[in-house]
């Protein structure tokens, strides 16, 4: 009895200090964003810029040139055996005029995987013009031989944005040696000079210069990035939504039957912020070929102020005995917060009077999107000062009291987030649906899910996050826009 007396009087407890909680501060990062780009390079400019740049004929009709002796002549075989030294003895050392013809094939060009590979086919022949040699001849301008030429080299990307070559010449190929016994003079090497003055040497360089040439995607790139940098107004202007360009990362360039598929994914960290930045020239990074990551995470965040759960708080009184003194009630209440910590600290007045501190680590239920703080509980300074006020005799009614009370707070403070949610969802999808101008941002939400929890010191925050994909498309649908 002198402990309920002592209780109905309104024992005043001691003082409670405030829970220790993590500093207030913002969201934990969100990890990087990635839209992307699909560019298809056709390879018909490429075969055209080749053909105007080197010859197709590579030796200049009627042009005779004269053959001596040298020691390429000795190490070839004879291309026709039944012809003797006896026969050749009569030309040793003299000089023989010949003409004959040099002309390649339109390139073929393709891209096999990352390699680009170049090739095309020559004819040749050679007819000496020397009495006595009418009938020593290899192939004719009806019926030439044949031979190939090419170049090859791993795709890659300049740092202009532009595709890449280190074309290196691949071996010459002739069908047949043309060795004429008489004279004893072996053609194919010098048909091979010609050759390789007017193409095969020309050929590597020329491949490399086409290639940087008709794939420049920089303006493609910097009309993306344009687009990309410009604000995207959400619902009625309060908010802005921006994609903070990184970084622009590629895959190496892949051969697709006629075109070069290309793959761009720009790095980002969308953010939505009150007011439009001024508008800035975003500057052309260079490619990173890098594996890049997948998807668009678009953070956002909804509010919970503390003010506002202590005005839930003034003038709580759950417990059963009703009002009057014997009933605990809350006169105030006021809270703060730290991390993912909540800290309420609650006037009483009733049995009790002073102010006692809960404290607890605040959640959000995944499905409904509830904020709330199951695992709210009187701080052990508190316990142990209410405890004391009690008194033995009086404790085991006020634990009970104090009880009912923290599950009415923590009721008090359960915050439903789905209407927050669906319009900041909404007001995200509307802003990724694509534009008439092109280049132009499309991309889409298939999911939510909650980032972190923070406290700032005067509210809580609880960053959502909206998964999702996007693209940056070039092209109007039906002319192969990237999917």
């Amino acid at each position: 009895m002198a402990g309920t007396t002592a209780a109905s009087a309104g024992t005043r407890f001691e003082t409670v200090p405030p829970p220790p909680l993590p500093a207030a501060e913002g969201p934990a990062p969100v990890a990087a964003s990635y839209v992307e780009l699909r560019l298809t390079i056709p390879i018909a400019p490429l075969r055209a810029g080749l053909e105007r740049a080197l010859p197709r004929e590579l030796r200049p009709p009627g042009r005779v040139d004269t053959a001596r002796a040298d020691p390429l002549d000795s190490e070839s075989p004879l291309e026709s055996p039944e012809h003797g030294e006896e026969a050749e003895r009569e030309w040793k050392g003299r000089p023989v005029r010949w003409r004959g013809l040099l002309r390649r094939s339109p390139f073929e060009v393709a891209v096999h995987a990352d390699s680009l590979v170049v090739t095309s086919a020559f004819a040749w022949s050679v007819e000496p013009l020397e009495r006595g040699l009418d009938d020593a001849r290899c192939g004719s301008a009806g019926a030439p031989l044949g031979g190939s030429v090419g170049c090859e080299s791993l795709l890659g990307w300049s740092d202009d944005w532009s595709l890449e070559s280190r074309c290196r010449a691949t071996p010459t190929r002739f069908a047949t040696n043309c060795k004429l016994s008489p004279p004893g003079l072996e053609f194919t090497h010098r048909v091979n000079a010609q050759l390789d003055a007017s193409l095969t040497s020309r050929l590597p360089a020329r491949v490399d210069s086409v290639v940087r040439a008709f794939t420049d995607q920089s303006a493609t790139l910097r009309a993306a990035l344009r687009r990309l940098a410009r604000p995207v107004m959400i619902g009625d202007s309060a908010a802005w939504f921006l994609w903070n360009v990184s970084a622009a990362r590629v895959d190496p360039p892949r051969g697709a039957g006629s075109s070069i598929l290309t793959h761009v994914v720009f790095e980002a960290h969308p953010s939505i912020v009150p007011s439009p930045p001024v508008p800035d020239e975003t500057p052309l990074p260079a490619p990173l070929v890098r594996l890049s990551g997948t998807g668009m995470r678009v953070p956002f965040d909804c509010w919970v102020d503390f003010a506002d759960i202590a005005r839930d708080l003034e003038g709580l009184s759950p417990d059963a005995a009703g009002g009057g003194a014997a009933a605990l009630r809350t006169v105030a209440g006021r809270v703060t917060g730290g991390g993912n910590r909540l800290a309420v600290a609650l006037d009483l007045d009733g049995p009790v009077t002073g102010t006692a501190w809960l404290v607890g680590t605040l959640a959000v239920e995944p499905t409904r999107f509830v904020l709330s703080c199951p695992d709210l509980e009187w701080s052990p300074e508190s316990r142990r000062a209410l405890q004391s006020a009690a008194g033995a005799g009086g404790w085991r009614d006020l634990r009970a009291r104090l009880e009912t009370m923290r599950n009415a707070v923590r009721r008090r403070l359960e915050r439903p987030l789905g209407d927050c949610i669906a319009s900041w969802d909404k007001s995200i999808r509307d802003a990724l649906q694509p534009d008439l101008e092109l280049p132009t941002v499309q991309g889409g939400i298939y999911q939510r899910e909650v980032g972190s929890i923070f406290c700032t010191d005067r509210a809580i925050g609880v960053r959502v996050v909206a998964l999702g994909r996007a693209q940056v498309i070039t092209e109007a649908p039906g002319r192969d826009a990237p999917r």
